[in-house]
C-alpha cells in the first residue's frame, strides 16, 4: 500500500510539474513535450516494491497481500527484455498454512516477512505439494502448477511469512495469473 502512495505522491508531483511547464510562454519549443513523456515514462519504469532474484534473473515486482480466504491474483509486472509475466502472493501470517491454486505457471515459494527475495529465503524443508503442482527441474526452486495444486506448509517452516512468486513462460502456455484459496 505505501508503494501505491508513494506512486500517487509522484503522479502529483509531475502533474504539477508538466502543469506549471506548460503555463510557462515562451518560443515555441519541444522541451516541454519531452519533458513530459520522461517524467510519464519514468512513472511506468520504476522497479517494483518487491526485488526477486530467480531462475538467475532480477526482477522487480509489485505484491498483492492476502490473508485466509480465496481471489484471484493477475500480472502485477513483467521480465525486462523477454516479457514473462510476474506476480507475487504475500501471505503475512505465521504457522501452518494451506494454499490451494489453480493456474498454468511456475511457482517459487519464498520464507521471509520482507522483500528482497533471493534463493536462501526459498523453502525447501516442511514443504508438501500435491495435486497438479510438482518440482520443475528446468526452473530452479520452482514447482509446475500445472492445474489445481496445492502447498502446505507446517508451523516450522513459516516462521515470518510466506511469499509466493507466479513466474509465467508463455510460450508454455502459463499465465500469471491464478485463482488462489488460502486455509489454516
Amino acid at each position: 500500500m505505501k508503494s501505491l502512495q508513494n506512486k500517487t505522491k509522484l503522479l502529483i508531483l509531475l502533474s504539477l510539474i508538466a502543469g506549471l511547464s506548460f503555463q510557462c510562454e515562451k518560443k515555441e519549443n519541444n522541451d516541454k513535450d519531452l519533458l513530459t513523456l520522461v517524467a510519464v515514462g519514468s512513472l511506468f519504469n520504476m522497479a517494483g516494491d518487491c526485488s526477486v532474484a530467480a531462475a538467475g534473473k532480477s526482477l522487480n515486482t509489485w505484491t498483492t497481500t492476502s490473508g485466509v480466504g480465496s481471489g484471484t491474483i493477475s500480472k502485477t509486472s513483467s521480465v525486462p527484455v523477454v516479457g514473462h509475466p510476474t506476480a507475487v502472493l504475500k501471505y503475512a501470517s505465521t504457522g501452518a498454512v494451506t494454499f490451494t491454486l489453480n493456474g498454468k505457471s511456475e511457482i517459487i515459494v519464498y520464507g521471509s516477512g520482507s522483500c528482497p527475495l533471493d534463493a536462501t529465503k526459498v523453502i525447501k524443508t516442511g514443504i508438501t505439494t500435491g495435486g497438479s503442482l510438482s518440482v520443475d527441474n528446468s526452473f530452479e526452486n520452482a514447482y509446475k502448477l500445472d492445474g489445481t495444486g496445492t502447498i502446505t506448509l507446517t508451523a516450522g517452516a513459516n516462521t515470518s511469512g510466506v511469499y509466493i512468486l507466479i513466474y509465467a513462460i508463455p510460450k508454455n502456455g502459463q499465465a500469471a495469473e491464478i485463482s488462489y484459496s488460502i486455509a489454516l
